[in-house]
């Protein structure tokens, strides 16, 4: 039988045969609660519902040793290659935010330097390099953002040894 997996926004990926539906579930992009529509009659259901989609325990499913596949084992001659239509459910949080948070975050922390004092833009500084490396281990690129925190961190010390020894230069001066 042939379905259609349905996304949280109504789109349609398919049809898949039941084989290719295990696989996916076999990644976790097709979970349980997920909508899928059978493409013979139209009817709509979980695909808790769907009979031989979810392997009772101890049975091999896709993706588990010695389980047949769909696919071939040799990567140098594919029998089936998955089709574009490969659904990828939203997975929770790829660490864009944070790359975002560090971009803006290290620009800050640059920008402000010769015109705040340290209580701006070191913190700055120091949040964006956390929210980069946060961003890093969800697999999001925030090196660029980092670095930015970084080099406002090391201008926000280069100001302050500055203004000290200006300090000093204005008190031995009295």
């Amino acid at each position: 039988m042939s379905y259609y997996v349905i996304d949280a926004a109504g789109n349609p990926y398919g049809p898949a045969e039941l084989s290719l539906l295990q696989h996916w579930a076999q990644e976790g992009r097709v979970q349980p609660s997920t909508t899928i529509r059978d493409a013979a009659t139209g009817r709509q259901m979980v695909a808790s519902n769907v009979p031989g989609l979810f392997a009772p325990h101890g049975s091999p499913t896709y993706g588990s040793p010695g389980a047949a596949t769909p696919y071939s084992s040799s990567p140098y001659q594919p029998s089936g290659a998955a089709p574009a239509y490969y659904p990828r459910p939203y997975a929770g949080d790829d660490g864009s935010r944070d790359a975002i948070a560090a971009w803006v975050l290290g620009i800050l922390s640059i920008i402000l330097v010769p015109v705040c004092c340290a209580l701006v833009g070191l913190p700055l500084g120091i949040i964006g390099v956390f929210f980069a490396r946060r961003a890093q281990s969800k697999g999001s690129n925030a090196q660029v953002p980092m670095i930015l925190s970084y080099v406002g961190i090391g201008l926000r010390a280069v100001f302050s040894v500055i203004a000290i020894l200006g300090l000093l230069a204005a008190g031995s001066s009295m």
